[in-house]
């Protein structure tokens, strides 16, 4: 039988595709690399530096950390084991960030593995569709059918991202998505959303106006306002504590009433 190992990009996905026929191992990887510090020297700087970031955004501990992250992360340098690897990730800028990541990893690690990408922006019988952790197994299972086989021109496209993202260059990032980026559709438009979070002269970027805006309007409960900027937003894929920590940075500032 073929070995696979299937890349799954949550937890929420991980509950429902246990659930399919499916053949092939699990790794899920479920760092959340579009937000916070990136830069840091070597693989074990890059982990503590993201270990300690999401302990003060989500009180996760260092061993969290390692089991959750890092040991999913040294199973990806067994990769050369498998003779397919299929990759479930979505369009929004924390998956495509992530994904990236991963390819880059690819790129300096190769192997002759076959490696594939199943990444939908819509699914039929879904008319509001928010993400590939929503579905029934069975439709994970029809999903699969869609998948799309990376090229190393792919990788090498997902590489240089990473290393643009990482190295938070504006023109870098410009640059690293002017040109065509393959079988990755979903690239240019979630890194040109990570553009918008630049700030601009006035030191706030779209993200945090648009929560002035919400803020604004009336709204002052913290769940009405994670739904109404989700809706609107869904290019940036933000969890809930992410989207507090930027309430909680623009009360810090006085721009909106504490809650």
């Amino acid at each position: 039988m073929q070995r696979i190992l299937n890349i799954l990009n949550g937890d929420a996905t991980l509950e429902n595709f246990r659930q399919t026929a499916l053949p092939g191992d699990v790794l899920v990887w479920r760092e959340i690399l579009s937000e916070g510090p990136v830069k840091a020297p070597g693989t074990d700087g890059f982990f503590r530096l993201r270990s300690d970031y999401l302990a003060s955004l989500a009180g996760a501990s260092p061993e969290d950390y390692t089991r959750k992250v890092v040991l999913e992360y040294e199973r990806l340098h067994g990769w050369h084991r498998y003779e397919e690897v299929d990759l479930w990730f979505e369009y929004d800028l924390t998956d495509q960030v992530n994904l990236v990541f991963l390819l880059d990893f690819f790129h300096t690690h190769p192997a002759g593995t076959a490696l594939y990408l199943i990444c939908p922006a819509e699914v039929p019988g879904y008319p509001d569709f928010r993400g590939i952790g929503e579905l029934s197994p069975q439709d994970l299972e029809k999903l699969k059918g869609t998948r799309t086989r990376l090229t190393q021109e792919d990788l090498m496209v997902g590489a240089r991202a990473w290393q643009a993202y990482r190295s938070g260059s504006e023109a870098e990032i410009r640059s690293a998505i002017a040109g065509d980026t393959g079988s990755l559709l979903w690239l240019k438009p979630a890194f040109e959303a990570h553009l918008e979070r630049f700030p601009g002269p006035d030191g706030l970027d779209r993200i945090d106006r648009e929560l002035l805006r919400i803020a604004g309007s009336g709204v002052r409960n913290r769940d009405e306002i994670y739904r109404i900027f989700s809706a609107a937003n869904r290019i940036y894929g933000m969890t809930d504590l992410s989207v507090d920590a930027r309430l909680n940075s623009l009360e810090e500032r006085g721009l909106i009433p504490g809650g």
